[in-house]
């Protein structure tokens, strides 16, 4: 939830979820899907770099999926 929130704090994103994805050593990370709002426009990495500046490494999703 705590990880959702931040990232519903970005500007351009209409909606977000956080979920679980299989990693081959660690059992489990963070991933996420997100939809824009129209007319904006942001990257994986700045989602990601917005998220680190407000988390903790370990809570920014390591993959983050932009849909339509």
């Amino acid at each position: 939830r705590e990880v959702d929130e931040v990232l519903l704090d970005h500007p351009a994103i209409a909606q977000a979820v956080v979920f679980g994805m299989p990693h081959p050593k660690l059992g489990e990370e963070i991933a996420a899907a997100v939809v824009l709002k129209p007319e904006s426009n942001a990257t994986e990495q700045e989602l990601r770099a917005f998220v680190l500046e407000r988390l903790a490494d370990f809570k920014t999703p390591r993959k983050i999926l932009i849909l339509p």
